[in-house]
């Protein structure tokens, strides 16, 4: 088995198309979006991608330090090679090639936390999952451009532990809008998803008084925000740079 950067981008896609059930294409374009040194794959000796990952650019700001970091994202093996430990062996190859010391992952799962913990990783954030039905609106909702977005969510986040969000994020995870109740300011960030509102991050105000500013009254609406009802991301620090016991917010925008 050869691990190392992604040479088949066809092969790669497949992977993601058959674990994640998103189409080669958007796979494809995906993986135009970022530098190569982005994208990791293991391949057998008959050329078959066995077991793909990304990590993505990203920066880590805090108040006393700006750090470049990578996001791990779509770490994923094909069926058949799997139960051969491919992905924490992948992992450890793009991180020898990467030489990045800090890391962030969500797991998508309650049963990943265990894997990416023997991998080096540790709990970062808690967060919130609500779903409920939106209210009669109580403040306003703006939509904003991407730009808007990050330098209003900049503003909020001053002071504090964050992962600083692209344009390129930020219109991944949806559309943006900015709430306010005539004094202070928040945001909100998602979209329709067929019957139900999605919202992936939402600062500044209550999850349900913000959803209920965009959503019509009685529409569903899932907000994944601050909290603590269960453990939400995680961080590998190499070099133990800096102290992530220390309250952090997480943006969800990259799910």
């Amino acid at each position: 088995m050869k691990f190392g950067l992604m040479e088949d981008k066809a092969g790669f896609a497949a992977v993601w198309e058959n674990v994640f059930g998103d189409p080669a294409d958007f796979v494809l374009q995906f993986t135009r979006a970022y530098p190569k040194d982005c994208f990791y794959a293991a391949v057998g000796e008959n050329g078959e991608t066995a077991s793909i990952l990304s990590l993505l650019p990203i920066c880590f700001s805090s108040e006393n330090e700006n750090r470049p970091a990578r996001y791990l994202y779509a770490v994923a093996t094909d069926e058949k090679y799997r139960g051969q430990g491919l992905s924490s062996k992948l992992f450890s190859e793009a991180m020898k090639i990467l030489q990045e010391p800090l890391v962030f992952t969500v797991p998508a799962e309650e049963s990943l936390f265990a894997f990416y913990r023997k991998q080096g990783f540790i709990n970062w954030s808690d967060c919130a999952d609500l779903r409920f039905y939106a209210k009669k609106k109580a403040l306003t909702a703006e939509k904003i451009d991407a730009e808007s977005y990050i330098a209003l969510r900049e503003k909020l986040l001053s002071g504090k532990a964050h992962i600083v969000f692209t344009a390129r994020e930020v219109q991944f995870a949806g559309q943006g809008y900015r709430i306010s109740d005539g004094q202070s300011e928040g945001i909100l960030l998602g979209d329709l998803r067929g019957n139900e509102w999605l919202f992936q991050e939402c600062i500044g105000f209550p999850a349900e008084e913000a959803a209920s500013a965009v959503a019509k009254e009685g529409e569903i609406c899932r907000v994944i925000g601050q909290g603590s009802d269960r453990a939400f991301s995680m961080v590998y620090d190499k070099c133990e740079k800096t102290d992530f016991s220390e309250e952090n917010i997480f943006g969800l925008a990259m799910m």
